[in-house]
């Protein structure tokens, strides 16, 4: 083992907190235009010394320029480092090391899982942002794989956020309406998300927890994006059940999840994404593909293909 790069990983959590830090205090935006540390601090009421050696690290880091007393931001970082949409994503990360911070607890088995519902609405805000962040990204792509066609075409999207695969899916297919499927809390951001895209006719809201809300059957397609991993395996096992009864015959479950090798140390942020939901969620974790097509066959699925989609999780499809 080289020690040094051991060590160096257990003082990784420096610079993470220098730019989480950053973050909260909307310090970028202060240095938008050429600024002192001292004006830095005085638009975002801070203390200057801290914000001078805040700084400091910051331009060590590589986030930003010094010349003399005057710090700047580098042209290309300016535009997505100073964007508030983006920084209301990153404070996910904020609210993230809080949550982490209790990962020893919940190893002992002393501390319970955060719950998610009781957060304030900013938690909830950013926690979307920075989904429809990362899903937007791959949505495009996951909807080509899917392929709805250029028909009538019914999809059930179950804890769809801010709903962008069934946005992608509607934008390929004009016929095709969805349900999706969003906690009380969350529903709101979902309807603003939807109308923004022009697409309110056709994506309905329907709030409620997705294990016992209700639903009209049948459907061509259900979505489970960035869901599965929220559960443990009783839960997902009767998910998937409820799933299929939603189902139309030759309908399709497609699941858009981190998908680990059967050792379950690969992929390397697969199996650290893990311990995010050790800490975040009651009984939540990543899975194998072995074990959800355990899971998918006893629930009644037929076929279970994986498809391609070159992003950083992978996609199951089960067809009843």
């Amino acid at each position: 083992m080289d020690i040094a790069h051991f060590e160096q990983q257990l003082r990784a959590f420096q610079s993470s907190r220098i730019l989480l830090t950053a973050i909260e205090v909307n310090l970028f935006s202060a240095i938008a235009e050429p600024s002192t540390a001292a004006d830095a601090a005085r638009r975002l009421h801070i203390e200057p010394r801290a914000t001078e050696l805040l700084l400091n690290a910051v331009v060590a880091l590589g986030y930003a320029t010094k010349s003399g007393e005057v710090f700047d931001m580098h042209p290309a970082d300016a535009e997505w480092l100073t964007d508030p949409a983006y920084r209301t994503a990153l404070l996910h990360y904020v609210h993230r090391w809080d949550t982490w911070s209790n990962l020893t607890q919940r190893v002992q088995g002393v501390a319970p899982a955060e719950d998610f519902r009781s957060l304030p609405p900013a938690a909830h805000e950013s926690y979307l942002a920075m989904q429809n962040l990362r899903s937007s990204r791959r949505a495009s792509t996951v909807a080509a794989a899917l392929n709805p066609g250029n028909k009538p075409y019914r999809v059930l999207d179950l804890g769809g956020g801010t709903a962008p695969y069934s946005i992608a899916l509607a934008q390929l297919n004009p016929l095709l309406e969805a349900d999706i499927v969003e906690l009380p809390e969350l529903a709101p951001i979902t309807l603003q998300s939807i109308a923004t895209a022009n697409l309110t006719p056709r994506l309905r809201v329907v709030a409620g927890d997705l294990h016992d809300a209700a639903w009209p059957p049948v459907y061509d397609l259900v979505l489970l994006c960035s869901v599965a991993h929220l559960f443990g395996e009783a839960a997902n096992r009767a998910l998937f059940q409820r799933c299929r009864e939603a189902l139309a015959p030759g309908g399709r479950l497609a699941i858009h999840d981190h998908l680990l090798e059967p050792g379950k140390t690969a992929p390397r942020q697969s199996a650290i994404f893990a311990i995010n939901m050790l800490v975040a969620t009651p009984m939540g974790a990543t899975y194998s593909v072995e074990e959800y097509t355990e899971w998918l066959t006893a629930a009644g699925f037929g076929a279970i293909e994986r498809v391609p989609t070159g992003n950083d999780v992978g996609l199951l499809i089960a067809h009843r």
